[in-house]
């Protein structure tokens, strides 16, 4: 049972030691060249000692305090914004238009009109975020043709779009970023 246990105690408390930071290279350097100057057996008894050290830390109850601070960080694919909310890169499943991408085609033909003042042809790349609630926010342009007028057209389309589909993470429904290609042409 001890064998089955410690490669499992020793995998949560690497977890937990990855989570909370990694040592400088100096430290790391340092622990190195000490190992490596120890007898073998010195050495062995050290792993061993580490061992208990994790069996006395899982049993204090450390390595929960620890597991309940990484349910607070968000994963990997998100960020928190401005306001506190955490915004998946990704979703599991990705928000999509209501009626899906032809009826946001057809939305936007509709909606979307080339300036009278632009001078410019082009695609321009919108980043939003689709709310938990469906809703749009956040937006700005990425990149596209500099002229501002098309710019304006774009942020304008993309902030007056009905509410979407949100995504999903888990099953329940994100924050999650988005980018649109929104493409101009003169007519």
């Amino acid at each position: 049972m001890r064998k089955i246990l410690s490669p499992i105690i020793i995998g949560l408390c690497l977890l937990v030691c990855a989570s909370c930071g990694s040592k400088s290279s100096e430290e790391s350097e340092d622990a190195t060249s000490a190992t490596d100057e120890m007898p073998a057996g010195e050495a062995e008894d050290s792993d061993v000692a580490s061992e208990a050290d994790a069996s006395s830390a899982v049993a204090a109850g450390d390595v929960t305090a620890a597991a309940e601070k990484l349910v607070e960080t968000p994963p990997s694919n998100s960020y928190v914004d401005e306001g506190g909310q955490t915004v998946y890169n990704m979703a599991e499943v990705q928000p999509t238009f209501a009626g899906g991408e032809k009826e946001m085609t057809k939305w936007l033909m509709k909606n979307l009109k080339y300036p009278n003042g632009a001078t410019e042809e082009g695609t321009m790349y919108v980043e939003f975020v689709v709310g938990e609630n469906g809703a749009i926010r956040s937006s700005k342009v990425l990149r596209g043709p500099e002229d501002q007028a098309l710019r304006d057209e774009a942020l304008k389309a993309v902030n007056s779009m009905p509410a979407w589909t949100p995504g999903q993470q888990a099953g329940k429904p994100v924050n999650t970023k988005f980018v649109l290609p929104i493409t101009f042409k003169k007519i």
